[in-house]
């Protein structure tokens, strides 16, 4: 896993000098982050991105995660290669439906035993840079508003001096959803005093973006917020651009060339993952299969290799169409609603 984040980290700088390039920077694929990995507890089938996590073990997703954000980041995690984001910050893997207003109540001892081990080893021993905080509420608050979360585990016992950016629309739940602000101001301010820097808002995806800052300016008006307080962010999240390298000025090492973009290296690296992640069973008379039995799978996606690709992969489908002829009209879109350049 550290081997196969290695080469992600040096693909994801090889598209951040793609996109220089191209002039295609803000979009997804093109920043020196990454929104991964996905370190949630994967115990409710329902949850619809199971497939991304790593189980339900906690200690085997720590040792994951950790090697996965030390592949990624690299030797030295006061100069990251690549921000890792591990998400969801936390309690985070319930039905898909009830998402975005889940209220979940979990016990001191499950908090500790279960949900949070894997977050505290890839932010604490990998040293993660940055973290997401989830949708849903954590013992009535809603984590990207949480004191316990973001407060009291996150920047006090962890020391965590990195940025927090909300899961897409999280931080708008905290009024239109949870009820938790009397208003969307009100929300955001909850927001960015509990720590969050960094607000990704799906309504940048559209051709003629709101005025997203307005909120930001009105809580600042009504004294919910102080200028201390988006300095605060703000130092976070420039120091993240300077350490990687995204504004020049402290690190000495040249760009990643768009050459190291689907190199045979990492294509051999690719099927030897995909290769060791098989598990085989041994038909020794425990499985119900005869000998020269045949299965069929079907359903509506019985034969639907795009959903091999999961539901949360690039729509370009290879890297050619990220060259400077095919980019227009292929190239992912812009998530962030701030001038931090983010790669889900």
């Amino acid at each position: 896993m550290k081997e196969v984040a290695g080469a992600i980290g040096t693909e994801v700088r090889a598209l951040h000098t793609l996109g220089r390039q191209t002039g295609e920077l803000g979009r997804i694929g093109t920043g020196l982050d990454t929104w991964s990995p996905n370190i949630n507890i994967f115990r409710d089938p329902r949850w619809g991105r199971g497939q991304e996590t790593y189980g339900e073990d906690p200690f085997l997703t720590a040792r994951i995660g950790v090697a996965f954000v030390e592949g990624m980041q690299g030797p030295n995690p006061d100069l990251p290669n690549v921000i890792a984001t591990p998400k969801h910050f936390a309690v985070h893997s319930g039905p898909e439906t009830t998402r975005h207003k889940a209220n979940v109540f979990v016990s001191q001892h499950d908090l500790e035993d279960t949900y949070l081990p894997a977050f505290r080893a890839a932010l604490v021993e990998a040293r993660a840079q940055s973290v997401m905080c989830a949708y849903n509420r954590v013992d009535g608050q809603p984590a990207c508003a949480s004191d316990e979360l973001l407060k009291d585990h996150l920047r006090g016992a962890w020391k965590f001096d990195g940025y927090v950016v909300s899961d897409c629309d999280a931080v708008q739940d905290i009024s239109d959803n949870h009820r938790y602000a009397p208003d969307i101001a009100a929300g955001v301010a909850a927001a960015v005093r509990a720590g969050v820097d960094n607000e990704c808002h799906t309504a940048t995806l559209g051709p003629t973006p709101p005025p997203l800052w307005q909120r930001y300016r009105e809580a600042l008006d009504r004294h919910l917020i102080t200028e201390a307080d988006i300095d605060r962010a703000l130092i976070r999240l420039f120091a993240a651009r300077y350490r990687t390298g995204d504004l020049a000025g402290v690190r000495q090492d040249g760009p990643v060339p768009a050459s190291a973009i689907g190199t045979a290296e990492h294509q051999a690296l690719a099927l030897k993952a995909a290769e060791e992640s098989l598990v085989l069973l041994k038909n020794d008379g425990i499985l119900p299969l005869k000998p020269g039995a045949r299965i069929a799978v079907i359903g509506p996606l019985g034969d639907a290799t795009r959903v091999l690709r999961g539901n949360y992969s690039s729509p370009a489908s290879a890297p050619r169409s990220l060259s400077s002829t095919a980019c227009a009209g292929h190239c992912p879109t812009r998530r962030s609603s701030t001038p931090r350049r983010e790669s889900r």
